[in-house]
């Protein structure tokens, strides 16, 4: 990210591809030890992050994540005291994991 811009794609899909790539290769080892199926699950898991990532998340994840709060909010009850904080936490939670990511 240093090299481009934020909200480039190329480190997101360098990143993203690394990731899939890793798990590809480590998927095909039969003999796992006792610890690493639960760390593959838990590698394909953090795949998901990618959904919060810049620049996908400003340009995807983060209207269907504020539209689905916000259905959810309107139409669950006692639900929306939860959900109105944390849609106005998100932007600067993001803003946090971003800075984290980058440094």
């Amino acid at each position: 990210m240093v090299l481009f811009q934020e909200s480039s794609w190329k480190p997101w899909l360098v990143s993203l591809a690394m990731d899939v790539i890793s798990l590809h290769l480590h998927g095909g080892l039969v003999h796992f030890k006792t610890s690493e199926p639960s760390e593959m699950l838990r590698r394909r898991l953090v795949l998901l992050l990618y959904l919060l990532r810049s620049p996908f998340y400003e340009k995807h994840t983060k209207a269907l994540l504020f539209a689905f709060l916000q259905y959810i909010a309107s139409h669950v009850p006692l639900t929306s005291w939860i959900i109105k904080p944390l849609v106005e936490y998100l932007p600067v939670w993001k803003d946090i994991y971003s800075y984290n990511w980058m440094s």
